[in-house]
């Protein structure tokens, strides 16, 4: 058993298998150089040529309308001599003055309506005042003291001529309440004094 030999197994004598072949590689062309055509001379390009009249064989068709044509009117017509002058040539004339430059040469007694009563005379200072302008007064002149202002109105209107008036204004409002001249509501009110003694 055991220095016995086994019986030998029969072995597989190897069998040829021949060697496994690579896929065929693609043959790849080498590319041919593209050639460029040769240089051609451009082709004559055909002459335009006239078309022909054709001859009239049927009626010649009525003109057909066309709207961007301009249709002559009637003053068209008329020759220049017989028209006269158009309105442009007659505006052009007188442009040179204007209706500005007309108002503007008025004569001193043709005064705009405002300017007119501004110089009417006033017989009482308190009716002359209307109520925006006797807030104004009061607010800038009298510093919001309206019995001053009432003071002062009364003592204006018992003045006799503009001279007193006007001196008592400077010694007495002009100077303590220090107006200034240059203010719209001053020279308002010096206005309204001028026309209390305009008549």
């Amino acid at each position: 058993m055991y220095g016995e030999a086994s019986p030998a197994q029969p072995s597989a004598a190897p069998v040829y298998q021949p060697a496994a072949q690579a896929p065929p590689r693609p043959s790849y062309a080498e590319p041919e150089p593209q050639t460029r055509p040769a240089y051609t001379e451009p082709q004559s390009r055909p002459t335009y040529t006239e078309p022909q009249p054709r001859p009239a064989t049927r009626e010649a068709e009525p003109a057909r309308y066309n709207p961007i044509r301009e249709v002559p009117t009637l003053t068209h017509q008329i020759p220049q001599e017989a028209r006269g002058k158009e309105l442009n040539d007659v505006m052009a004339g007188e442009a040179s003055r204007s209706l500005n430059d007309a108002l503007k040469e008025q004569k001193p007694e043709q005064k705009e309506v405002s300017a007119r009563l501004t110089e009417t005379p006033v017989k009482d200072l308190r009716k002359a005042v209307g109520i925006n302008d006797r807030y104004l007064f009061i607010s800038e002149l009298f510093r919001g003291d309206e019995t001053m202002y009432e003071r002062s109105i009364k003592t204006i209107n018992n003045f006799s001529i503009f001279q007193e008036a006007y001196y008592w204004m400077e010694r007495e409002l002009k100077l303590k309440l220090a107006w200034d001249q240059n203010k719209h509501s001053t020279q308002l009110f010096y206005q309204l004094v001028r026309r209390r003694f305009s008549a």
